[in-house]
């Protein structure tokens, strides 16, 4: 076992290399068409940030059915049957996961207008400041009005999403069943991120022979990285050792 587990290291090892070979092959016979294209990607990004903004309106509209639609349903029957339960809290799980998903959508687009806008001076960064707000309002209401009507289902659950103590007031309401699947959830969340991060630097170490990039960018991810990292070493530590993890 343990020989097939350190073929299979050296095997991923040299895939790697092979493969960093020829990216470094291709750079260096079509430098200047990839950097065109790179180029072409990011000016389209930027130059339209404000439409991609008006993009995320989409799923908060499907975001806010979802509600209308749970909520019409636990408004017109106070004791749901096993099924209409079961569907309804499916309705609002899938509500909920088009604010939780389109905040670093919302966040990057503005960030591609900050970029465009005041590089030439524009007065649509203004615009662009009152589309995030209003969109940014939007989806905080609805998770607040999610998370309201998930506890009419659920009567035993706490927290206000307004609240800073949300997190740690949802999660002691939760019974242990519900406990397992976000310990499991986050598991696949950490397991997942430690994957990204080495291809993310791989990728910022190829683009690098394309473009100066600043070395902010290495910074930023490496500390994102540490932060994943020591806020899961700490708490387990604690937990460990017989210590509270959260206070």
């Amino acid at each position: 076992m343990k020989k097939k587990t350190g073929l299979k290291f050296a095997l991923t090892m040299v895939a790697c290399a092979l493969f960093g070979a020829l990216c470094s092959i291709i750079v260096n016979f079509s430098e200047q068409s990839l950097t065109n294209i790179i180029d072409n990607i990011f000016d389209i990004l930027i130059k339209n940030s404000t439409v991609l903004m008006f993009i995320g309106v989409v799923p908060l509209i499907i975001g806010s059915v979802f509600l209308v639609k749970a909520r019409s349903v636990i408004e017109q029957n106070n004791n749901l049957d096993e099924d209409e339960f079961e569907k309804t809290h499916k309705t609002l799980s899938l509500a909920l996961y088009v604010p939780s998903v389109l905040m670093p959508w919302l966040f990057v687009c503005f960030g591609f207008s900050v970029t465009y806008n005041f590089g030439i001076e524009s007065p649509y960064i203004l615009m662009d400041l009152i589309i995030f707000i209003l969109e940014l309002a939007w989806i905080i209401i609805l998770q607040y009005q999610i998370v309201e009507q998930t506890k009419k289902i659920f009567p035993e659950k706490r927290g206000n999403v307004l609240d800073s103590k949300f997190q740690k007031e949802w999660y002691s309401s939760c019974d242990e069943a519900e406990k397992q699947i976000i310990g499991e959830a986050c598991y696949i969340s950490c397991k997942t991120m430690n994957m990204v991060y080495p291809i993310l630097f791989a990728i910022m170490i190829f683009v690098c022979s394309l473009y100066d990039l600043s070395p902010f960018i290495f910074l930023m991810v490496g500390v994102l990285w540490l932060i994943q990292i020591l806020s899961y070493l700490i708490p387990s530590y604690k937990l460990e050792h017989g210590k509270k993890s959260r206070r």
